[in-house]
């Protein structure tokens, strides 16, 4: 797995291009996305003493369970020196992404012993949209992901060799990746099956033990610490929940890294019949010399963990959007981790099979589909780093920078109590903070606030200045709209903007 100091540089050059991406597409802030907002909340909370804790829709600050601790942990640390979270996590996420590429090279050499599939696969991982996007936003996706090709690392040096050593860091890397995101827990499974794999009848009931304790202790030490917050209606994720839409729009964004939907139908009929012909002429080719596909891959042990991290992260989202996941739609976000699970498997596959060698033909035709399909990549890419630069992107986006509401919220008088159906952007972009108008029901599971009626009538009970501020684009299915607010709550002295309005409640 040595790197040669061509290959290092080369990777060096691709971090450094890769982190400045990142500073590039973050110039007017990190992106803010609801969830980010709560992240940013539960690091400062953290940071002044009150724990990893966030304001919730039932208007309490309470500890966030929705989400695992490790990502508020790191932004509260990122507090604690100084340093605002918003500021902070682009330059972490710089960092990270420069990581990931490393990291991403690294496990390529180590299973392909080549160089090219590594500066391919590479390029491939940073030219991808959607990389570039996770990683100038404030989530805990870019930490998430360079853990996870971590432990795939550690699980590559575990198959070359079965060592404690190995398993102590592996096992560490596998908690925190879950603590990071509770998605993370395929790779619990990926591992056992990889030590029952690997190792003799004693060692393997040892080493499991060993790292079933130390990957799952920290996870489950924080679930139980907070089991009584779980049973809250805004928090009970278990259900049966329609998925055949999700499912749908999931296989739509698998497509498109092979298949893209923006491409041209003269571009897409060349794409296609390049890769068709190419295909038709290894298998002739192969049958003329009586060759098997399957002579290459005997030895190796690589490829059945490659392809069951995809099986087990595939099948692990399917329960969660059918069980778990009211919310959770199989988006590009979510499906990151088998895209790169993917990459690797495509990258490997092609390094072993020696296409030059067995059709020149094929070989040239297929460099031509990569050629395409790259610049397509690039292109979509520059064109969103082209405009998050330029604007910015979630709550850091121009258009709400410069909202006149938002504007207005700043020249409240201090110490009112406000609602609205957007208090995250308040919050980001005022530092004031801000209450959810009571909602319908829980967007986590979809069942209905049985105490709506009850927390509209409480909300004009309070006693003290209440201000309702409602943003025209942002329009949540769970909470009522401005028609409906109207029925509940008289307002008076409103003032109107060109996107949204404030008014006060009596």
């Amino acid at each position: 797995m040595n790197l040669s100091n061509c290959l290092f540089l080369i990777l060096l050059c691709l971090a450094i291009g890769g982190s400045f991406l990142v500073l590039l597409t973050t110039q007017h802030g990190v992106g803010m996305s609801a969830d980010s907002v709560t992240y940013i909340m539960a690091a400062r909370n953290l940071s002044i003493g009150k724990g990893i804790s966030a304001l919730h829709l039932n208007g309490k600050v309470e500890p966030l369970v929705v989400f695992p601790p490790l990502y508020p942990i790191i932004l509260g640390g990122i507090n604690l020196i100084g340093i605002d979270p918003v500021i902070g996590v682009r330059w972490l996420n710089a960092f990270l992404f420069a990581g990931s590429i490393f990291l991403t090279g690294i496990i390529l050499k180590n299973i392909t012993n080549k160089n090219w599939p590594v500066i391919v696969g590479t390029l491939f991982f940073i030219s991808y949209k959607n990389t570039l996007l996770l990683f100038s936003m404030a989530l805990s996706e870019p930490v998430f992901i360079f853990l996870i090709e971590l432990s795939f690392l550690f699980i590559l040096l575990y198959i070359s060799g079965p060592r404690i050593s190995i398993l102590l860091f592996w096992s560490i890397i596998t908690g925190l990746t879950i603590l990071t995101r509770y998605a993370g827990m395929f790779l619990i499974l990926l591992g056992i099956l990889v030590i029952c794999w690997l190792c003799n009848t004693r060692q393997k009931i040892y080493h499991s033990v060993l790292y079933l304790l130390l990957a799952l202790s920290p996870p489950t030490l924080w679930i139980l610490s907070h089991r009584s917050y779980y049973v809250h209606p805004e928090n009970i994720r278990k259900g049966i929940y329609p998925c055949w839409e999700k499912i749908k729009y999931g296989l739509e964004v698998i497509r498109s890294w092979v298949w893209p939907f923006s491409f041209p139908i003269y571009l897409k009929a060349i794409f296609g019949g390049v890769i068709v012909l190419g295909l038709i002429i290894l298998y002739i080719n192969l049958s003329l010399k009586g060759i098997s596909i399957r002579i290459f891959f005997k030895k190796e042990r690589v490829w059945p963990v490659l392809l069951a991290a995809v099986l087990l992260y595939a099948g692990e989202v399917l329960i969660v959007v059918r069980y778990f996941g009211a919310d959770t739609w199989l988006e590009p976000r979510i499906l990151f981790p088998l895209f790169i699970f993917s990459l690797i498997f495509i990258m490997f596959i092609l390094s072993k099979v020696p296409l030059y060698h067995l059709c020149k033909a094929s070989t040239f035709l297929f460099i031509i589909a990569g050629v395409i399909l790259f610049g397509f990549y690039c292109s979509r890419s520059y064109n969103w780093v082209l405009k998050a630069s330029r604007q910015g992107w979630g709550y850091s986006n121009k258009v709400w920078r410069n909202s006149q509401t938002i504007q207005a919220v700043k020249k409240l008088p201090p110490g009112v109590i406000i609602y609205s159906n957007a208090p995250d952007a308040i919050y980001i972009l005022t530092g004031r903070v801000a209450y959810y108008i009571p909602c319908y029901a829980y967007p986590v599971n979809n069942r209905p606030n049985d105490r709506f009626l009850d927390q509209m009538v409480e909300v004009r009970n309070i006693k003290g200045e209440k201000y309702l501020v409602y943003f025209y684009n942002k329009r949540r299915w769970y909470l009522p709209n401005f028609q409906e607010i109207i029925n509940y709550w008289k307002l008076k002295k409103c003032k109107f903007f060109t996107d949204g309005l404030i008014c006060k409640i009596f």
